[in-house]
């Protein structure tokens, strides 16, 4: 089994800094930008910008990815620099994201960036860009997020006028305030056959850390594999968490129906498969204990974490969220 997931890991187009799937290619071309280009040459340049709101509102009222900086110190992108602010975002997420998920997945997305900053209070990173298994959840929070820039593409898309009259560009919605769906970016798709060849070097920080979506999500399964492997019964919540994060980064890019999307959707199959193989890698190696399902020995894992009361909240926690909307 550990093979398998190796094999997988290593062959998937959605973890290559260019995506190669029998659709086509997927660009994650830079902060809210992808490149995608069919397999019969047609492409398009997806642009997700805050262009007129400014940085105070964005800060205030979005959702934004860690902001790692260039050499010079100058931010990548909106977002900030500290990953306990960049925790809180999700810890706000009903305000910031109204109306997008389910009840659950709300109460999910905070547990989850509450785990992860107690793990911090205790482990503190070396840097808020540091890819180590102390900040896979906070790693897999930024897949989560980059994804969903797929997912409002998606959402926003309607069949009518888009590309109509030969046009190259298409405004698929406009910037500002919705009441239902709260901040939105202003969303462009324009026709564009050129190489991104090079582009990537923008998602390098100052430590020369690669933060394109493919590396983020390729590290974050290798730390996640590895604590599977560790069979270590303090680790479960974390990987319930990580598994729940990446389903929902899974769903993101699979759950399409743009045409012009479908090369994501097939890189995100891709995904799907190496998320099946870290579910029944968990299941080989702690299986007999988690925490979703209706009956859980409390007291059976309290004795087997020596009452570490972090995951023995959070153990409980993953369980009443069973509890409650669990299926």
């Amino acid at each position: 089994m550990y093979r398998q997931c190796a094999r997988i890991t290593q062959s998937s187009n959605i973890l290559s800094d260019a995506a190669r799937a029998p659709g086509g290619d997927v660009h994650h071309v830079g902060p809210g930008q992808w490149r995608i280009l069919h397999e019969d040459g047609q492409g398009y340049r997806i642009q997700l910008a805050f262009d007129q709101t400014s940085h105070s509102v964005i800060e205030e009222n979005a959702l934004t990815d860690l902001n790692p900086t260039t050499g010079s110190g100058i931010p990548l992108k909106h977002g900030t620099t500290d990953l306990s602010e960049f925790l809180t975002q999700f810890e706000e997420v009903e305000y910031r994201r109204p109306h997008y998920w389910e009840p659950g997945t709300y109460h999910l997305i905070v547990q989850c960036a509450k785990y992860q900053r107690e793990i911090l209070a205790h482990k503190p990173p070396a840097s808020a860009s540091a890819f180590d298994e102390n900040t896979l959840i906070a790693q897999l929070l930024r897949c989560f997020l980059i994804s969903h820039e797929i997912a409002d593409v998606n959402g926003n898309y309607t069949p009518l006028g888009f590309m109509e009259d030969d046009s190259e560009v298409t405004v698929i919605t406009d910037e500002g305030f919705d009441d239902y769906w709260g901040l939105e970016p202003a969303i462009t798709v324009r026709i564009d056959d050129t190489s991104s060849s090079g582009e990537r070097k923008r998602h390098r920080d100052a430590k020369g850390h690669n933060h394109a979506f493919p590396a983020i999500l390729k590290k974050a399964i290798a730390n996640l594999q590895r604590l599977i492997f560790r069979r270590q019964p303090q680790d479960i919540p974390c990987l319930i968490y990580s598994l729940c994060l990446l389903a929902l980064t899974v769903s993101a890019l699979t759950t399409t129906h743009a045409p012009f999307l479908i090369p994501v959707k097939v890189a995100g199959d891709e995904l799907d498969d190496i998320f099946r193989t870290l579910c029944d890698l968990y299941l080989f190696s702690l299986g007999h204990v988690h925490p979703l399902r209706d009956e859980v020995d409390m007291v059976a894992y309290v004795s087997l974490v020596d009452n570490d009361p972090v995951p023995v909240k959070h153990f409980d926690a993953l369980n009443r969220l069973w509890q409650q909307f669990g299926e």
